[in-house]
């Protein structure tokens, strides 16, 4: 099941968010990572059988003040994400606006 969890980090600066990404692109089943939100300050983790409690733990261990925002079923791509994702490489950042997207190598993401 896939599925697109949000979460709201506490992040002061470009050091901080990196160190979010690079946590949440390590963890299990994880697909792609985006962050969004005004402040950019909230990361949007997209995957197949993510631990959403692990996940946050983790963020919480390692920066501060961590909320998980929702978790909800992601039945295929939304038209949004996949006109963003769709034809380009995995392992890199691509960036859309106020948003990032950071994608694992190996995962099929069209």
């Amino acid at each position: 099941m896939k599925q697109k969890l949000v979460i709201k980090v506490q992040m002061t600066g470009d050091k901080c968010r990196a160190k979010a990404v690079k946590i949440a692109t390590i963890a299990d089943g994880v697909i792609s990572v985006a962050v969004e939100g005004a402040d950019k300050d909230q990361l949007v983790v997209i995957g197949e059988g993510v631990d959403s409690a692990n996940l946050t733990y983790s963020l919480r261990k390692k920066l501060c003040y961590v909320t998980l925002l929702g978790v909800e079923e992601v039945i295929g791509h939304s038209p949004q994400l996949k006109s963003m994702m769709h034809g380009h490489g995995h392992g890199h950042e691509h960036g859309y606006g106020d948003t990032a997207i950071f994608e694992k190598q190996g995962h099929d993401t069209a």
